[in-house]
Formats: structure tokens, C-alpha cells, sequence
């Protein structure tokens, strides 16, 4: 516990709490607090000096530091059964007691009950207030940790159980304090468990889909903004935020397609949503195009009298052949790109196809980027290292860009005017719309880049790789400013929530992730003034960097019996490396026929091998060759 006053506070099974003083070496009472008519079971103190206890006798005591006797307050009766653990919400200036009763309340400073937080069938054994996350842990006898945000009362244990382990572990007893990112735990096996707040690890974790996900985006509504994910499923979900208040709980729904199927007939490849339409633009891997509308039905204009309305299906690419991209463009227009090497256009009011470019590239297309400014699209291939930059109108080629590897992704950032290319020999570049490339910086993992996307707000570049790890890097300079990792499987997708300033991934492994943006990187003008050391290190790296305080007051020395410092140890080591250097070997190579040939061959041309003579140069060794380079 944490005060503003160099005290410390000890509750025994007597009725009465004391006060000690730390001023001096020798801890001694200051003060005793006859406050319980019963034992005194917890205590807690707040950030402003103040003193709350409870105990059997099911009363709430409060002091303050500065004069405990004179501010007493007692508040009886405010459990059912005896009061075992108490906690102070740092925020909310509340107090929140557990009690034998099961029941789990949350009281003001002046001993008024708010609510009930929760309520057990057994006894309340432990609860602390974690103050990263603004949460409070509680445990009973069934050794199970619950998790409630006191901000709109509910339970969030389903939502981050997963990324703490609290599976893993039966505890009986919770520790926090505050300004602190560690809460401890103690098992009934007399073992002690640490979670330490890492704010680059998953946020929140969201389960919905029965296979891996594929395609992912969003879309700002009235009351917030809604995420929809489609995968090999064929399912396409949205995702809303059901809190009012900070705890970001997600419920999931299916979306119903008005044509006749309500899924694709196999899995989905890639999404878009269209503001004119309100509706979410998706492409299957049997070559259909569907549109999910998520309001009223609306068409953008009346219909004509020799128009006719069709299918929220749209048929055009090559039958059995993956849609690997759709993007909607200006003036209700759709561009979509398949593996059967096309870029089709359509129009979104009649549902009909305008026109069609074949064989745009040599092999099949795997995705397609959209720039708005230029009115341009940009494709890229499988295995192929040019991207095509096309004019929507004229559906004609306008140049092309030529990256050193094969193409992985594509991205178009307004801010800068530019596009962003990544490819397989690790190199991300930037071109102009000329064509010209203007910059390359170098990927230094190993990994494959699966994902990219462009944060113009933030002016960040996210990067996604291979071994399930998410980079955050300056879009300017391509500093890596922050690491997340969490995902088991490839990331698939990429977006940003600017109403929660939260990052959404969607991958292989089934889930959504959730990822809280570092306070630091949200003003580009803060992270180029101060330097700023990379954020988020994985597990490894940080059990290999960690040093605890006992190892640093003592350090590990190696004794001296391994050391070289007496003369006996040099000449064995001496004696050892000559009988070594003199180790014969010809018995080992001449073992086997090839061995044989090359000591004949050894032998034999022995002689001719004219080996650098060195000179002597006063106190500077140097070879004969080094000397005739300097001479000429």
C-alpha cells in the first residue's frame, strides 16, 4: 500500500488497527486505533492518505492519516456476514468490500452503498483493484478469478481470460499496489503467480468464426464503428461495441443476406464497404460477388423504366476461379481482380458489369489498391514483381511499377502521395505517381510480410509478417516504434478504430484481436522529438534482458579454478593446445577413397603453392602483397 505519510498500518485478530512509523530504523507503534468490536480482516489505503478497514464484525471504518482518531467514521452493517477483504478504486475514489456472504459492493467515501458489483455462492476470499487496466480481480473459494469493470458493472473475465492465463491457475489470494504493473497471486500449493501489465499485448480477444479469416473492414455508424470479418467459413460477422463505458465488450452478429443464400457457397477472400450503398461488398472463391446491405434497402437513384434491378449477386470471373479483391471506387463503381487474371468493373447501381481487362497480368492478380486522389487502381500478381497502375475511366495502363522481388502487398497512402510496395527480398518502397521509385527502406526480419496498412491519422505504417508478429513503424522514416504479438497463426487483416484508438487484426487462428495504441505514438510530433526505444518485446527478449535486484547485488563469478591466473593453469592450457596442433590427422583423412585422393593431391602440388612471405617493418607486421598494393 502506497501513502502520502511514512506509515504503516498492521491489523492483527484484535479489535484495533496500528499505526506505525518508518521515520527510524526500528519500526515502533505510533498509534492504536480502537475502531472494531470484532477481528479486524483487511485494510486499505488510498492515494490521498486515506485509511479504510472492515472486519468481522461487518463495519466499514474510515481514517485519515493526518488524524486517524479524530476523523474515525464507522458504518455498520453493511454485509450480511463478516467482511474478510476490502480494496479502493483509484479512479472512482470507491471502496469496494467482499464478504462471507458471497456479495461483492461498492460504497462512496461516506459509507453509501453504490451498487452490488457481483454476488457468489460461496465466500469472497480476495479482491484488489488493478489500476493499468481499471479493474477489479476478485476470488472465492472456488479459486477462480473474476474480473469486473466497475464502470458499467460487468463482468469482462470471457474477454481477457485467454491472453492472462487465469485458466492455468487456482488462486487463493490478490495482491496490487497501486502505481504499480504487477499483480501477485498465492495458490493453495504455497506457489506465487506475477501478471505484469504489457500494454503491446492483446487488448481483447474476439471468437466468432468456426475457420480462418480472410477478409476484414468496418465502417462508422451512428453510434460508433462496427468491424466485419468474413473467412473460409463463408460466414460474414460484424463486430459492435455493447459498452458505453471504456470496457470495449464486443457481441458479435450474423449478417443476413437478402438474395436467396445467407453464406457464400465456400469461403470468403476479400471484403469492402461502400458508403453510398451502406453495405459490405465481399468476393467467395467460386467466383461470385455478394452485396450485404446493413440498413434499408436503398438504391442511390431511381430506376429507369428499360433498367432492370438484379441479384445482390454478381457473376462475371472466370466459374471456380477466387475474387482476390474488390474495392469500391467513386460514382457507385466496383473494380474487382480474381485468379483468373481480370479486372472487372461493374456498376453498382444496375449490378451489371461495365467492362473487363483480360489478362492484365500474367498470372493470377491477388489483390487490387484504390487511389482516390489520381482516380488510379494498382494490381499486383502471384509471383510477379510489377505493379500495373490503371486509370478507372479509361480502363487503360498508365505506368508501372517496378519492385526489385516479387510483389507481396500493395497500399496507396494519401498523406504522402505515394505508393507503398512490399516484396519478398524484404524491401519496403515508396514511388510517386510518376512511377519513380523515391525511397526503400529494408525489412530486417526474416519474415515474409502477410499484411500492410497505411495510418494516416497517426502517420504510422503497420506491418504484419509471417511469425504472427504485428510492427509499428514511423511511416516517415520506418523506425519500429511498437511490437505486438499474441496471434497463433499468419494475420490476414488490418484496421484502425480512431473512436477507441485501437488496432484490430484478423487471422488464421479464428480470432479477432484487439491492440491499444501506445500513448506515446499518438502525436507524430512527440515521437520526432524524443527519442523513442522500440515498445513491446517479446517474451524471450525480455526473460533474456531481465535482471532481478537480488542477481544485480549478486552477481554470478566464476570461480577460480576455471580461470587462467596461475602459472601451473597456462602451462597445462599451453601444453594441451600443442599436443592439439601437433594432432595428426592423415589417419582420419587417408579412412575413406576421397580422402585418400586429396592427400595424393595435396602431396603432389604441395611444392608449387607459393604462400605470402611477410616482412618485417619495423614494429608493423604486413604481407608482401599489401606492400606491392601500396608501392603501385
Amino acid at each position: 500500500m502506497q501513502l502520502d505519510r511514512e506509515y504503516r498500518f498492521q491489523s492483527q485478530n484484535k479489535n484495533s488497527v496500528n499505526l506505525k512509523s518508518l521515520e527510524f530504523a526500528i519500526v515502533s507503534p505510533l498509534m492504536n486505533i480502537k475502531s472494531h468490536s470484532d477481528n479486524v480482516r483487511a485494510i486499505s489505503c488510498s492515494d490521498t492518505g486515506g485509511i479504510y478497514s472492515a472486519g468481522y464484525d461487518k463495519r466499514i471504518c474510515s481514517y485519515d492519516t493526518d488524524s486517524p482518531k479524530e476523523s474515525l467514521t464507522k458504518h455498520d452493517k453493511c454485509h450480511e456476514g463478516a467482511i474478510c477483504c476490502i480494496a479502493f478504486d483509484s479512479q472512482t475514489k470507491t471502496i469496494v468490500t467482499g464478504s462471507y456472504d458471497g456479495q461483492v459492493k461498492i460504497w462512496n467515501q461516506a459509507g453509501r452503498c453504490l451498487d452490488v458489483l457481483a454476488t457468489f455462492k460461496d465466500t469472497v476470499t480476495s479482491i484488489c483493484y488493478v489500476s493499468p487496466t481499471n479493474e477489479f480481480w476478485i476470488v472465492g473459494n472456488n479459486r477462480k478469478i473474476t474480473v469486473y469493470d466497475p464502470r458499467n458493472i460487468s463482468e469482462i473475465t470471457p474477454h481477457i481470460s485467454d491472453v492472462c492465463g487465469f485458466s492455468h491457475f487456482r488462486v487463493q489470494k490478490l495482491h496490487h499496489s497501486l502505481n504499480s504493473n504487477i499483480v501477485t497471486g498465492i495458490t493453495p500449493t504455497r506457489q506465487i503467480v506475477v501478471w505484469k501489465y504489457n500494454p503491446c499485448a492483446t487488448y481483447r480477444i474476439l471468437h466468432g468464426h468456426t475457420d480462418w479469416i480472410e477478409g476484414m473492414s468496418k465502417c462508422t455508424v451512428a453510434d460508433g464503428e462496427s468491424i466485419f470479418t468474413g473467412g473460409q467459413d463463408g460466414r460474414l460477422l460484424r463486430w459492435d461495441c455493447v459498452s458505453s463505458i471504456g470496457a470495449d465488450l464486443y457481441a458479435c452478429q450474423d449478417i443476413a443476406d437478402p438474395g436467396d443464400g445467407k453464406t457464400h457457397r465456400s469461403g470468403i477472400m476479400c471484403m469492402d464497404y461502400s458508403i453510398e450503398l451502406d453495405a459490405v461488398i465481399t468476393g467467395g472463391i467460386e467466383s461470385e460477388i455478394k452485396i450485404w446491405y446493413l440498413g434499408e434497402r436503398q438504391d442511390a437513384y431511381e430506376l429507369g423504366e428499360d433498367e432492370v434491378l438484379e441479384t445482390n449477386v454478381l457473376f462475371g470471373h472466370d466459374e471456380g476461379t477466387k475474387v482476390s479483391g474488390v474495392r469500391c471506387l467513386c460514382d457507385l463503381l466496383l473494380v474487382s481482380v480474381g485468379h483468373d487474371k481480370s479486372i472487372r468493373f461493374w456498376d453498382l447501381h444496375t449490378k451489371l458489369e461495365i467492362t473487363s481487362i483480360d489478362k492484365a497480368h500474367d498470372t493470377p492478380l491477388s489483390g487490387v489498391e484504390y487511389c482516390s486522389s489520381n482516380a488510379d487502381i494498382g494490381t499486383y500478381a502471384v509471383d510477379d514483381h510489377l505493379v500495373k497502375v490503371w486509370c478507372i475511366y479509361r480502363q487503360k495502363l498508365k505506368y508501372i511499377l517496378n519492385v526489385s522481388g516479387d510483389v507481396l502487398q500493395v497500399k496507396w497512402c494519401q498523406k504522402l502521395s505515394c505508393w507503398i510496395t512490399s516484396a519478398v527480398d524484404q524491401t519496403v518502397c515508396f514511388w510517386n505517381t510518376d512511377g519513380e521509385l523515391v525511397q526503400t527502406f529494408w525489412h530486417a526480419r526474416s519474415s515474409l510480410l502477410t499484411c500492410m496498412y497505411v495510418d494516416t491519422i497517426n502517420n504510422l505504417l503497420l506491418l504484419a509478417t509471417a511469425d504472427k508478429v504485428l510492427e509499428i513503424r514511423d511511416l516517415e522514416d520506418f523506425t519500429l516504434l511498437q511490437r505486438c504479438r499474441g496471434h497463433t497463426d499468419s494475420i490476414s487483416g488490418i484496421i484502425y478504430l480512431k473512436e477507441k484508438n485501437q488496432y484490430a487484426t484478423s487471422s488464421w487462428d479464428k480470432t479477432v484481436r484487439l491492440w491499444l495504441l501506445h500513448p506515446t505514438l499518438k502525436n507524430n510530433n512527440a515521437r520526432s522529438s524524443n527519442a523513442m526505444d522500440p515498445l513491446g518485446l517479446s517474451d524471450e527478449e525480455d526473460e533474456g534482458m531481465f535482471v532481478s535486484t537480488y542477481e544485480k547485488e549478486h552477481p554470478l563469478v566464476p570461480p577460480k579454478s576455471l580461470k587462467a591466473t596461475s602459472r601451473w593453469k597456462r602451462k597445462v592450457d599451453a601444453n594441451s593446445n600443442l599436443l592439439k596442433g601437433n594432432a595428426a590427422e592423415p589417419e582420419v583423412k587417408s579412412a575413406t577413397g576421397l580422402g585418400k585422393k586429396l592427400q595424393d593431391l595435396e602431396e603432389r602440388l604441395g611444392p608449387q603453392l607459393i604462400e605470402p612471405r611477410v616482412i618485417q617493418r619495423g614494429r608493423r607486421r604486413m604481407s608482401i602483397f599489401n606492400s606491392f598494393r601500396k608501392k603501385n
